[in-house]
């Protein structure tokens, strides 16, 4: 008789299980939001990362090539090309995991073996052609001919862009350039209205500054040689 009164005791009614159930979906509910900041935020450490490795293999680049970057455009290669024929830097370090999120087929051509050379221009970081690289495109830094800077000359390094997070202003992908001119490539603010920058002295930060990216102090300040 005990037994059956004990295991009686144990059964739980249908609104006790719904309680219980609505318990566990307030926590879950709770949770979700703080695992989904943890991811994102893992994701965007990733990238920083993968911006810090490249901004060594741009460097060491320089170091061989009298202190120069890589040409941002020499037809029909990008200077991602550049840097991965030379081994100088391997796919990993050019790619944002957010971009698979956001350009999917990009990213995954990007990344795909024997890739044609084409695919080189959607890596994930564009480099400042404007402050730093040749400027082919448009000579928007009024040098004629265009020329590159040396990084290791310029003024102000830690607060000049060399590369950034970056997409191609009319289409959602990934783009190899930034420019000052809003019709090509612009700083992509991916990882919550935050990018990753890497600096011309070298050190990579997070935040929001590409908000700014379309208006002259900003330019003239972070981008402008």
């Amino acid at each position: 008789m005990n037994d059956k009164r004990s295991c009686k005791s144990l059964n739980f009614t249908l609104i006790e299980l719904m309680a219980v159930i609505a318990i566990i979906a307030i926590l879950a509910s709770m949770l979700l939001p703080a695992l989904n900041k943890a991811r994102e935020k893992a994701k965007q450490i990733k990238c920083t990362n993968n911006l810090k490795q490249l901004g060594l293999s741009l460097f060491q680049y320089t170091g061989d090539y009298g202190s120069f970057i890589p040409q941002h455009y020499s037809s029909p290669n990008k200077w991602p090309y550049t840097l991965y024929t030379g081994k100088y830097a391997a796919l990993p370090s050019m790619y944002c995991e957010k971009t698979l999120e956001t350009s999917p087929i990009y990213a995954t051509n990007f990344l795909a073996p024997n890739q044609a050379e084409t695919w080189f221009q959607f890596i994930s970081f564009g480099y400042n052609v404007a402050g730093v690289g040749d400027d082919y495109l448009n000579n928007w830094n009024r040098v004629k001919p265009a020329s590159p800077a040396i990084p290791g000359k310029m003024k102000n390094p830690s607060q000049k862009i060399l590369c950034a997070e970056a997409n191609y202003t009319v289409a959602a992908r990934p783009y190899f350039i930034i420019d000052v001119n809003a019709a090509y490539g612009m700083i992509n603010l991916r990882h919550n209205g935050t990018a990753n920058l890497l600096w011309v002295d070298g050190h990579v930060s997070n935040d929001k500054v590409g908000k700014y990216y379309q208006f002259a102090p900003f330019i003239t300040t972070f981008m402008y040689r």
